[in-house]
């Protein structure tokens, strides 16, 4: 999952090149599928990947410094198993 601001376009050939990874997007209904598998109304796209165990970017402008120190230890905890709920290839 890719959380930008509105107002952002996303580059998704940039992103799999930084990523080095072949990824697939998911466009129209394909998206409204996913979200509504999760009880999430048409066009709601909340941006949890906790919720649907799946990773993520954020795009720096939307977190506080102290924010992202705890997304940080957060996510190497989760890594590190001692979170079993969801997964992170």
């Amino acid at each position: 999952m890719a959380i930008l601001p509105c107002s952002y376009v996303l580059d998704f050939s940039m992103l799999c090149q930084s990523l080095r990874r072949d990824l697939d997007p998911l466009y129209g209904i394909e998206t409204h599928r996913f979200f509504e598998q999760y009880g999430c109304k048409t066009g709601c796209h909340p941006p949890l990947p906790g919720a649907f165990a799946i990773p993520a970017l954020a795009d720096a402008s939307l977190v506080a410094n102290e924010d992202a120190e705890n997304l940080l230890r957060w996510r190497q905890r989760r890594c590190s198993g001692e979170y079993a709920g969801g997964r992170f290839p």
